[in-house]
């Protein structure tokens, strides 16, 4: 019983620390910066300004009605960066926030 009490406050320490991180704009982590970004030297998101123009290209061709495999081919062709289209859905969704 003890030990559950203190698993559960961990838990909920660990959470409220990982809240306030993100309150204030820290990455977290457990993958790499979302495409467009990176993260700066006091662990925010930091645009990065050739990848985030490539994600506004990214959002103007679907809101053109493309896939995002044809969105994915087109970066491809235009800047040279080879892109999963999951990697454009979660470009374009990450920035729409």
């Amino acid at each position: 019983a003890v030990a559950q009490f203190e698993r559960e406050r961990t838990a909920e320490r660990i959470a409220d620390v990982k809240a306030s991180q993100k309150a204030k704009g820290r990455f977290l982590g457990g993958q790499r910066a979302p495409f467009g970004f990176r993260v700066g030297d006091d662990g925010s998101l930091v645009e990065d300004p050739v990848e985030h123009a490539l994600v506004a290209t990214m959002r103007d061709l679907r809101d053109q009605g493309l896939s995002f495999r044809k969105i994915a081919s087109e970066v491809k062709q235009k800047s040279g960066h080879t892109l999963h289209p999951e990697t454009v859905k979660r470009a374009i969704q990450f920035t729409a926030t």
